[in-house]
């Protein structure tokens, strides 16, 4: 999602900061203009997952106990993989609380994957189906037509109802002080701050804001190849990849869908940084993003790159891990085994294995029977130069 810099900003008044409730979407006074069409379940396993893999940390942690902000298009929390996950939010463009109408799909998706349940007849699921979602409800469509101000005063709604993640799947190509101060508000309440790099590298590529603030993570998309998307923007912003191109993500009411772009990426970011804040709780935001750049699987394009940053978040390492400082977390993770190995796999190797022992005995006996022949052919030389003959020793 991009943001159109519009001089004129919409101020909302009143907002409210208690505590959100759990709710379900209502559609604002005149519904939505147009609604993504209900898609079928998706019932293969993504690719994204089979990356990723974040199945293997929830014996540890599923992010319970984490709020993760969404400054977006809205949440709607009625599809069935989002219920009791999403909290009510605030909705900045028509100025009442409640979040929870999403005309535009944008948010609904970016949430699915931080947070969507496992379900029967689908592979999808989110990073951390533990995590809770506070949404803040900033556009109807796929820009942003409050600018600046409208998404600062997002930020800082979440900000103030206990987020310790804040996924901005959005960019501006201004450094505006109004939104600088909001991603510096979010920062000195130790809010690890999540943005995407932006689809603009065709386009004069140019510098995305918040994602190139001070201590902002800013995320770049692959495929499934491991590459860097066509347009996934490149520079020093870009601190970690993840997946961004053919995603899977929810409908808002129901159903999935494919999404592309870094808007997509962020959150698979976004749910393994709330990973790492539920089981090491006494990692700042600093550290907590330190730990996701230092666990980080290379990509492709090496590590400290312009185009991949430190490489393709890693859930796995990041929340594993313990070579690397805990903060003094409450409990640190405990060890779990791999994963059953694949039995085609398992039989091919243990094929191999004995294929390679047999070559190992018959190289074995090869050498054994070369060393005798010397020996006997040299006792038998020997012999010879000292008369020897066998005689049989009398008992």
């Amino acid at each position: 999602m991009k943001v159109r810099c519009a001089a004129l900003a919409l101020f909302c008044l009143g907002v409210q900061v208690s505590a959100p409730a759990v709710a379900h979407a209502e559609p604002p006074p005149n519904g939505c203009l147009t609604r993504t069409p209900i898609t079928p379940l998706i019932p293969d396993r993504p690719w994204e997952d089979k990356l990723l893999d974040p199945s293997r940390v929830w014996p540890v942690t599923k992010g319970a106990r984490i709020r993760v902000g969404v400054v977006d298009s809205g949440v709607d929390s009625d599809n069935p993989q989002l219920r009791q996950k999403v909290f009510s939010g605030y909705d900045f463009v028509l100025n009442r609380a409640g979040a929870r109408i999403d005309c535009a799909a944008h948010g609904t998706a970016v949430a699915s994957i931080i947070v969507a349940a496992p379900i029967a007849r689908t592979a999808f699921h989110g990073i951390a189906p533990d995590v809770r979602i506070v949404p803040a409800r900033v556009t109807d469509s796929d820009e942003i037509k409050g600018g600046a101000a409208i998404v600062a005063q997002g930020i800082r709604y979440t900000v103030d109802n206990g987020v310790k993640v804040l996924n901005l799947s959005l960019t501006m190509f201004d450094d505006d002080p109004v939104l600088r101060s909001a991603v510096e508000y979010a920062q000195a309440h130790d809010v690890l701050v999540v943005a995407a790099a932006g689809n603009h590298s065709g386009e004069g590529n140019p510098t995305p804001y918040p994602a190139a603030y001070p201590g902002v993570l800013g995320v770049g998309s692959i495929d499934i190849s491991g590459a860097k998307a066509t347009d996934s923007q490149t520079g020093p912003f870009v601190k970690l990849v993840a997946p961004g191109v053919k995603v899977t993500g929810c409908n808002p009411i129901q159903g999935l869908k494919y999404y592309n772009g870094t808007s997509f990426a962020t959150p698979y970011v976004a749910g393994v940084a709330a990973l790492v804040r539920a089981a090491y709780p006494k990692l700042t935001a600093a550290q907590v993003a330190d730990r996701l750049i230092e666990t980080a699987s290379v990509a492709r394009g090496g590590r400290g790159g312009p185009a991949y940053g430190a490489g393709i978040v890693d859930p796995y390492r990041a929340v594993m891990d313990t070579t690397l400082g805990d903060g003094e977390p409450g409990a640190k993770p405990t060890p779990i085994p791999a994963p059953h190995p694949d039995p085609v796999a398992g039989r091919k190797a243990a094929a191999v294995a004995a294929e390679n022992d047999r070559a190992r005995h018959t190289a074995t006996v090869l050498l054994g029977g070369t060393a005798l022949v010397l020996v006997v052919a040299g006792l038998v030389v020997a012999g010879h130069r000292r008369r020897w003959t066998v005689t049989r020793r009398t008992p």
